[in-house]
């Protein structure tokens, strides 16, 4: 699946019981996943690079962090998140 960096989309994160919802392009996406982490970073660059070293170490999943479009799709792919319809 291929998300341009200014397609609108809604995700469904899936890292909970409950999934949250978020709705934009892929750059506003990430940022409101950081603004509501338990532990917020002070970019998305920051919020990518850590999600993506957790993925890593508890799914063994590969996320890409070199723009949030890519790393929206990564997470996709790899189950953590849904793109709503």
């Amino acid at each position: 699946m291929h998300i341009g960096d200014d397609k609108m989309i809604t995700l469904d994160l899936l890292m909970d019981d409950k999934p949250e919802r978020f709705f934009g392009i892929p750059a506003d996406i990430v940022t409101a996943m950081n603004d509501t982490a338990m532990d917020p970073t002070p970019d998305n660059a920051s919020y990518m690079a850590r999600f993506s070293r957790f993925a890593k170490l508890v799914n063994g999943q590969e996320i890409r962090t070199e723009t949030e479009a890519a790393f929206v799709e990564d997470m996709i792919a790899a189950g953590l998140a849904r793109k709503a319809d």
